[in-house]
């Protein structure tokens, strides 16, 4: 908690206040911190195939290489199916350029998901931020529908586009472990 001097706008979420200037975080500079110290990748290409996989993420939880839902883009898959929560963000990017966020999925690998609970609230949500995760904007709600891998592409609006832009999937209400899982 900080009582005192504001900070234009909250140091950009990558620095704290200090008697109202910002103390940016390491790689990023600026009066509120809002430009990185060097470039930023672009975009962010994952197969988890490699071991350093995790290097392109900031927050990977639930989550586990495995070949349990056969393969979906390559042999392995990045597979959420822990009891806890489930959730992917990329670490920051230049989306400065970017026009769509684009990946392969697939729901229900260990068990199938039916009816009502395909489209219910154990939906993932597809969400960007262009600061740095305080707060998201929900590009699409992803229902768990696709038995057999999918390509799905989705549009970042004009707003997202961004430097120092993330990308997450969020999977709010989970259930047991190995259900309503997705890949």
């Amino acid at each position: 908690v900080y009582i005192g001097d504001e900070c234009y706008n909250v140091c950009s979420g990558r620095g704290f206040c200090d008697a109202g200037h910002c103390r940016c975080q390491k790689g990023w500079t600026g009066d509120s911190c809002e430009r990185p110290s060097s470039p930023l990748a672009k975009y962010l290409v994952a197969d988890f195939e490699s071991e350093d996989w995790n290097t392109d993420w900031t927050k990977v939880v639930g989550g586990q290489l495995t070949e349990h839902c056969g393969p979906i883009a390559s042999r392995q898959a990045l597979h959420f199916l822990g009891s806890c929560s489930r959730y992917l963000e990329t670490k920051d990017l230049d989306l400065q350029d970017a026009l769509f966020v684009q990946f392969d999925l697939r729901t229900g690998c260990l068990e199938a998901v039916r009816g009502g609970e395909a489209g219910g609230d154990h939906s993932v949500l597809l969400q960007a931020s262009c600061d740095a995760g305080i707060s998201w904007t929900t590009l699409r709600k992803l229902l768990l529908i696709y038995q057999q891998p999918k390509y799905v592409w989705v549009l970042l609006p004009k707003e997202l586009r961004c430097v120092g832009g993330r990308v997450r999937w969020w999977q709010p209400e989970v259930g047991d472990r190995n259900k309503y899982d997705w890949a």
